[in-house]
């Protein structure tokens, strides 16, 4: 048993990794012995029993007489906070971001943590939406478009690239989420010209398209 005063300061980043590992071990099909837990987590056994023993004092699960491990209704409930961040932030990170599956679920792993329900709301509208924002907030102050719906001249701000391939490819031009950028003037056959750090770069119709932005803010 983990003396209290470890119990007391257990870190709450560990706490939920332990549940969601417990909850994604309950969805395939039955309660988890300690050493699937230990697998699942790629941890060492015996510290995995002491955290274990630990959630078992706060509330969180429960061990049968055969040592298989259950979520209580406060377990579930945290768990499954934890595992729906988790499934935005990697969505996010994939299709806003274009990150690859496994680096997304990394990412996600390290922000699910911090991340406030607020924020995950409004994640969850932007990537429902095809990056139309519906909740207002400083850094979302109405609707994303796809650049080509832009005007000429209009400061805007870089949202999102849509696709992996898109984004390497105009990430090297400078135009990255959080970048300024103008439309100089629209060319024939749909291909945009853009201003991006004082440098007019040409944009095929197909690569436009694949830019969400917001007008930039006035001061």
């Amino acid at each position: 048993m983990i003396p209290l005063v470890e119990l007391v300061l257990m870190d709450s980043s560990v706490r939920e990794d332990y549940l969601e590992a417990i909850l994604i071990l309950l969805r395939r099909g039955r309660s988890p012995t300690p050493v699937d837990i230990a697998g699942e987590l790629m941890a060492d056994p015996a510290a995995v029993e002491d955290i274990l023993s630990a959630l078992v004092t706060e509330g969180y699960i429960t061990r049968g007489s055969d040592g298989r491990i259950s979520l209580t209704n406060v377990g579930q409930d945290l768990a499954g906070t934890v595992e729906r961040k988790h499934r935005v932030l990697q969505r996010f990170f994939m299709d806003i971001l274009g990150m690859e599956h496994r680096a997304a679920s990394d990412e996600a792993c390290q922000v699910e943590h911090a991340v406030s329900d607020d924020a995950i709301e409004r994640l969850r509208h932007l990537i429902r939406s095809g990056g139309e924002c519906d909740i207002p907030a400083p850094v979302c102050t109405g609707r994303i478009r796809a650049l080509p719906e832009y005007g000429e001249d209009e400061p805007l701000v870089v949202c999102a690239i849509i696709g992996h391939d898109g984004y390497e490819r105009l990430s090297d031009l400078g135009i990255v989420p959080g970048a300024t950028i103008m439309i100089k003037r629209k060319i024939g056959d749909g291909a945009i010209l853009v201003r991006v750090k004082e440098c007019d770069i040409a944009l095929s119709p197909d690569i436009a398209g694949l830019i969400r932005a917001e007008r930039a803010p006035t001061a």
